[in-house]
């Protein structure tokens, strides 16, 4: 007897996803206008050329085989983009470089994610930082990345590439890979309750995973099995086969096949086609051009393009083109070349006399003396002398042929044979004059030499007796005339001088030119001249204003000798008596003491160093030789004007948790030629006092002089606060409910504390405001004077609840009435797993009672017994229930021992109905309630929630712990805060190593640090810090190289061997070591610096030796 064996199927889901499927990058399913980028370098590096394994001269390809940037664009934020059409799960991305010879890659890159394409997000990690994506190391190679946002895969239709750093220039291929949930198995129930699960069976194109329960998807594509000719998609359960442009798949839809474009209306050729390998050619005829089309063909205007072969004219023609000549030229036997006519050789000129062969035509010419008719071929005389006479300065005689010109008497044709000039008869026998011969235009005269005359012949000359015709220049008074021949002579007479430049007079003795002396006057005018008053004349002199003569003599009598009968006379200066010098004082020139001075010369008064003189300073002596002024100046002690030059501006940054600051060490004392002791300071007690508060204060330094004047400047000190307000009582996240759409909600405000003082707090909501239902920020931002802030910000959640429709059951729907008030219908063949009459929604919780799923049922056995997965129903608010097994709900296990279905515990989920065990969340997920058929996220490490999972559709997003706190666990509700008052830098942390604080200096000292030239002196800076900082001393102004002592540094260490300070140790101190040193101590939280002043007291000795060493040098080298 054979007995039916029933096989059960059920669907064993896994929830973890599949993120291996490629968007369509690579194959082109993304169509090129997807592809998108904001610079590239030209057409050919295009953003549809950045498909992964691309490259230059892929078939199909007309580009580089990459996306380029142009890295010369002015903007850094370079970026591809892609398009996917719909919202999609990306979980990983694959990049390659270009595929050329040089090395072109980019090495790091980001990752910008939008739903609407306008507003872009980057790529989070855990502790909510941008992911930057290490990049290639060379041009081809394939780099994968998984895609984290926040440990989770990223939703979205745009995804925007940004390179970061490249190498050589921005070049890139691309895939990225969709994340999709696996197909679910098939599984065979057992026939007998003798087996505890049964064998899973995969469907076709599924084979079973590692863990012998899920089906897993295979690649046919990745495992080279497809029989794919070209390209290959896998698909869930199988794969699809396409083909590269210009191919077709088979009937097979396997094998690729040419497809013949040519068939086709000449595959849209305008002219001819030329079918290839996955492709076509549109060709064109003789004389005709493919255009950009690739298609049409144009014809070639060969003469427009001067790519024709004819010489001079051109004419186009549809496909080809023609040649013609100019007049005189015809075309050669070649049809392109034209060749000149010889018209004279041809004997077809015409011309008279003379004929000339030219290119394209000819010219006749006529011979001297001829000149062209009108036809320009016939011949006929010129009549020169027609034209301007011919040329001819005179007269022009017309010749057949010719013409010659002629001169009047007295003149003959220069060389041109046309000008007429001048016969010089004197050229000849000097023209027959006896003395000199004179040609003029047309004829010339003679002369005769000085002293003679020209006779009546107009040639011979006769002598001139001067004397006798009174025609001769001799003085009457001082000479006689003589007659010469030629000329005459003028003899002085007696008692006479010859003048030596003057033939015609004579003069009689004179003596020479006086010299007149400042202040001294000569009359009359003409004994200033030389040789001027002859013997018996007088000069007589006199004094002008302040001078006087020095006896009573007051003229000079020119002899007959020539010379004066006395020395010149001189008037001198009149004298002012001597001077006295006055007390703590002298006279400049010293002679005003000794001698006085004399007519308009001075005499000066000058005091001696430190005093001034009070009245006149300059006397003048006059013409009444008396001084201009009878005061006697005196020289008082004097004091000079003061002068004070303050010390540079000071800049300090207060210390961790400080008000005020030690500059001690930074100001330096003001330079003046006062002393101290005339010195001020305001504020005044800032004059011992280096503490400082908080922001600018000035300083305004005053030197006074021993009668009062002042000179001052100013010096700022400015003392920066960069520490912002901090409060530990940061209210948490607060969670509320409502019915309606709004509530006021309350909570304790954070108080703030700063290191100076706050001055203001504001908030974006106060406590008892109300609040509409939805996630509301609330921002506290609390502000010192020096601008720092400090915030606290916390969520307020509010949600709305209500008996909202709850979700159907399994295999079930809800038929609801009145609201709170449903009834459940099974699908058919479906049983509830409780039976119930209906369920409601109470008006106090507003929590529905208990929906039971519709379930497999089979009748029990005859012993009353069910089947293994299967239980007897239960009842819900008393409803009856049936004589049937059920099987145990998704969220249930059965106990093959008690034979009953248990709900999962917290943490596990079942997924299929009768399934024999609960299985375990996937990390960083649970369930919420026991009996749960879904995993739920939790919040990770450094997150928190009021239920520890992250319920965003129920208000209760997981948030990040607020800063100055942290959580190591996942799924928690709270943070737990610093210890000992530490902080952290950000939110979101994950653990207490997190927490730190400012670095803080304890000491440094000796503050001032005294020591002495030649010798060793060091100084100790003591600090502390969570982590541990850095310390490092730096003189503030350092000494010019070379001219500093030598100095080491050593760290300090405590008993358990970190490092508490920094000692600074010069061996041998210079001067140049004075001044300030700073000693910072660092960490990732901050920075403390406080300063010392070191002071340096030179060693005289030392300088004595150095002087006696340098002369010694100085010494040896003479």
């Amino acid at each position: 007897m054979f007995r039916p064996c029933l096989i059960f199927l059920t669907i064993v889901v896994t929830w973890a996803l599949d993120c291996n499927t490629p968007v369509g990058i690579e194959d082109g399913t993304l169509e090129d206008s997807r592809m998108t980028a904001n610079s590239n370098i030209n057409k050919w590096h295009a953003a549809k050329e950045g498909r992964l394994n691309n490259y230059k001269g892929k078939p199909g390809n007309s580009g580089v085989g990459a996306w380029c940037a142009d890295k010369r664009d002015s903007n850094q934020y370079r970026y591809i983009q892609f398009d996917l059409g719909t919202v999609r799960k990306i979980g990983k991305i694959a990049t390659q470089g270009r595929n050329t010879s040089s090395y072109q890659y980019v090495s790091s890159y980001r990752i910008l994610h939008s739903n609407l394409g306008t507003i872009f997000e980057g790529i989070l990690d855990i502790n909510h930082n941008e992911v930057i994506f290490a990049g290639n190391v060379d041009q081809n190679s394939i780099v994968t990345h998984d895609i984290p946002s926040t440990g989770r895969i990223i939703e979205a239709r745009y995804i925007r590439v940004v390179p970061v750093e490249y190498r050589a220039n921005i070049c890139m291929r691309f895939e990225l890979y969709e994340c999709v949930e696996p197909v679910p198995a098939t599984t065979a129930a057992p026939p007998a309750p003798a087996t505890t699960e049964p064998p899973v069976v995969c469907p076709d194109g599924y084979r079973l995973g590692a863990d012998n329960k899920t089906c897993e998807d295979i690649d046919e594509c990745a495992e080279q099995s497809s029989k794919c000719n070209h390209y290959c998609h896998n698909t869930k359960g199988g794969y699809d086969c396409s083909c590269k442009q210009g191919f077709k798949l088979d009937v097979d839809q396997r094998t690729c096949i040419d497809i013949n474009e040519c068939l086709v209306n000449k595959g849209g050729c305008s002219q001819q086609c030329e079918n290839t390998e996955g492709t076509f050619n549109c060709r064109c005829n003789v004389g005709y051009r493919l255009q950009s089309d690739g298609k049409t063909c144009k014809d070639i205007d060969e003469c427009a393009e001067k790519i024709d072969l004819c010489t001079q004219n051109c004419e186009n023609t549809e496909g080809s083109y023609t040649c013609s000549c100019n007049a005189g030229y015809r075309l050669a036997s070649d049809k392109y070349t034209c060749k000149n006519i010889d018209e004279c050789n041809e004997g077809t000129s015409g011309c008279n006399q003379i004929c000339t062969d030219t290119l394209g035509s000819f010219k006749c010419s006529c011979r001297a003396g001829y000149k062209l008719k009108t036809d320009m071929k016939t011949c006929e005389d010129i009549d020169e002398c027609q034209a301007s006479n011919g040329g001819c300065s005179d007269t022009c005689q017309n010749l057949v042929g010719s013409y010659i010109c002629t001169c009047p008497s007295g003149y003959q044709l220069d060389g041109t044979g046309k000008n007429c000039i001048d016969k010089n008869e004197c050229a000849l026998a000097n023209g027959g004059c006896q003395h000199t011969c004179n040609n003029s235009l047309g004829s010339f005269l003679c002369s005769c030499n000085d002293g003679y005359k020209l006779n009546s012949d107009g040639l011979t000359c006769s002598d001139i007796d001067e004397c006798t015709d009174g025609s001769a220049q001799c003085d009457p008074k001082s000479t006689t005339c003589s007659n010469l021949i030629p000329g005459y002579e003028c003899k002085c007479k007696k008692g006479y001088l010859v003048i030596s430049n003057d033939k015609n007079k004579c003069k009689a003795p004179t003596c020479p030119a006086l010299l007149q002396s400042v202040g001294t006057t000569v009359s009359p005018q003409t004994c200033l001249q030389d040789q001027v008053m002859e013997a018996g004349d007088l000069c007589k002199f006199g004094c002008a204003i302040g001078f006087e003569l020095p006896d009573h003599e007051d003229t000079l009598l020119c002899l007959p000798t020539g010379s004066w009968n006395a020395s010149v006379i001189n008037c001198k200066r009149v004298s002012c008596p001597k001077l006295v010098a006055p007390a703590n004082g002298k006279l400049n020139p010293d002679t005003c003491v000794t001698e006085g001075n004399v007519y308009q010369r001075k005499c000066g008064y000058v005091c001696n160093s430190g005093y001034t003189l009070s009245g006149v300073q300059i006397k003048t002596c006059l013409s009444n030789g008396q001084w201009d002024s009878q005061e006697e100046p005196t020289c008082t002690q004097s004091y000079p004007d003061p002068f004070i030059t303050c010390p540079d501006n000071v800049h300090v940054t207060l210390s961790p948790g400080a008000n005020e600051a030690d500059v001690s060490a930074l100001l330096q004392d003001p330079q003046s030629n006062q002393p101290p002791s005339r010195i001020t300071i305001t504020p005044a007690e800032y004059f011992k006092e280096k503490m400082f508060p908080a922001g600018t204060t000035t300083l305004t330094y005053v030197a006074t002089n021993e009668v009062g004047k002042t000179a001052q400047c100013q010096t700022l000190v400015i003392v920066l606060d960069s520490e912002p307000p901090k409060t530990d009582s940061c209210p948490d996240a607060i969670y509320e409910t409502t019915t309606g759409n709004s509530k006021v909600i309350s909570w304790n405000p954070p108080k703030f504390i700063d290191n100076v003082a706050v001055v203001n707090v504001v908030s974006t909501k106060n406590p008892g405001e109300t609040f509409n239902t939805g996630s509301t920020n609330v921002i506290y931002t609390a502000t010192d004077a020096a601008k720092n802030r400090g915030t606290c910000t916390f969520t307020v959640h509010l949600k709305k609840i209500g008996c909202i429709q709850p979700e159907d059951p399994d295999n079930g729907a809800l038929v609801c009435q009145f609201g709170s008030f449903c009834t459940i219908k099974c699908n058919q063949n479906k049983k509830l797993f409780k039976n119930t009459f209906f369920i409601s929604c109470s008006s106090s919780t507003l929590e529905w009672s208990e929906i039971p799923d519709c379930v497999d049922h089979v009748n029990p056995a005859a012993d009353g017994s069910c089947p293994i997965g299967f239980v007897k129903q239960g009842s819900i608010n008393g409803a009856f229930t049936e004589n049937i097994c059920v099987k145990c709900p998704r969220g249930y296990s059965y106990n093959s021992n008690d034979k009953t279905c248990e709900p999962c515990q917290i943490g596990y989920i079942s997924t299929s109905e009768g399934s024999m065990q609960c299985h375990a969340c996937l990390n960083n997920t649970s369930t919420l309630e026991v009996g749960s058929k879904y995993c739920t996220a939790l919040c990770y490490a450094g997150q928190f929630s009021k239920s520890g999972f992250d319920l965003k559709a129920d208000l209760e997003p997981c948030e990040p712990c607020p800063i100055s706190s942290y959580q190591s666990q996942a799924g928690q509700k709270s943070c737990e805060k610093c210890p000992n008052g530490t902080t952290t830098i950000s939110s979101g942390s994950a653990s207490v190593d997190s927490c730190g604080g400012l670095p803080v200096i304890t000491r440094y000292e000796p503050n001032p640090t005294n020591a002495t030239e030649r010798y060793s002196t060091q100084f100790e800076c003591y600090g502390h810090g969570l982590p541990l900082p850095y310390f490092k001393i730096t003189k503030v102004k350092p000494a010019p190289d070379g001219f500093g002592g030598p100095f080491t540094q050593e760290y300090i260490k405590g008993p358990d061997g970190n490092q508490i300070g920094i000692r600074h140790i010069i061996s041998k101190v210079t001067e140049h070591d004075a001044g300030a040193y700073e000693c910072k101590v660092e960490n990732k939280f901050g920075t403390d610096q406080k300063y010392l002043s070191l002071n340096v007291e030179l060693n005289f000795d030392v300088g004595k030796r150095r002087r006696r060493r340098r002369q010694q040098i100085l010494k040896a080298a003479r």
